[in-house]
């Protein structure tokens, strides 16, 4: 029974603990590897919850496709990227990327903010995205 516990309870800590090994600092994805904290970090990790914050808020707008910039130490930013086979330019339905910033809080990625224009270089960062800023590896004013 403790071997059983031990295992679940790793399996836990390495799906809280974030993605990537918060050394790589590039715009891509910070790891490839199939590990629980690793299959965290997939974009169809990240599709559930941008479709149900995004989807059919405006009309014919669906998340088609998840963009992850940068995942690792339980934070992500991704780009949730629109269906555009339904835009019909100057007329409606065209609707633009937006970057969301997300935390893994209880094994579920929950949204921080999202929009566009957002940078960790903003020297009015909101509180909300410090940690996040930080966690990801960028700089911080």
């Amino acid at each position: 029974m403790q071997r059983s516990t031990a295992i679940v309870v790793l399996a836990f800590t390495l799906l809280l603990g974030g993605c990537g090994d918060g050394n790589d600092d590039s715009a891509a994805p910070t790891s490839t590897s199939t590990s629980p904290a690793a299959s965290a970090c997939e974009p169809q990790a990240f599709l559930p919850v941008l479709k149900a914050a995004f989807d059919n808020t405006a009309e014919e707008l669906r998340v088609v496709r998840v963009d992850v910039r940068r995942c690792r130490n339980g934070y992500a930013q991704v780009v949730a990227v629109p269906d555009t086979s339904v835009c019909k330019p100057g007329i409606e339905h065209c609707y633009d990327s937006v970057q969301v910033w997300l935390r893994l809080d209880d094994g579920e990625w929950k949204i921080l903010n999202s929009g566009t224009g957002i940078s960790c270089e903003d020297t009015d960062l909101s509180p909300t995205l410090r940690p996040a800023c930080r966690a990801l590896g960028y700089p911080v004013q």
